[in-house]
């Protein structure tokens, strides 16, 4: 049986991508059109067929996430690139640092 190898990245270059507020706002206006409701941005999910919006964007905790109402759709930068992309974890995290202007320092670590 071939083991599956599963790659790590610095925990700093992952919480740059999360605290990078213009970046999950930039990339998901690429899909999205995002109108402002006072703290939140809101527009359709991409991932789903609506016709009122449920996809909103907003802070927590200092770092911001998507949220749809409609479909549950979550997360941070990198998981929104993965589901919309429909690409593995370190695609996504190379995607977002690109898109950032980050250096990943190397290759990343690989873990069995």
């Amino acid at each position: 049986m071939i083991e599956e190898k599963r790659m790590s990245f610095p925990k700093k270059l992952l919480q740059q991508l999360k605290q990078n507020d213009l970046l999950l706002v930039d990339i998901v206006k690429e899909r999205v059109i995002l109108k402002n409701t006072g703290k939140r941005l809101r527009g359709l999910c991409p991932f789903h067929k609506e016709r009122t919006p449920s996809f909103f964007i907003s802070e927590y905790h200092g770092w911001q996430r998507y949220h749809c109402f409609g479909c549950c759709a979550d997360g941070s930068v990198v998981d929104f690139v993965m589901h919309a992309r429909k690409c593995s974890f370190p695609d996504a995290v190379r995607f977002c640092a690109s898109r950032a202007g980050l250096t990943l320092g190397g290759n990343p670590k690989r873990k069995a």
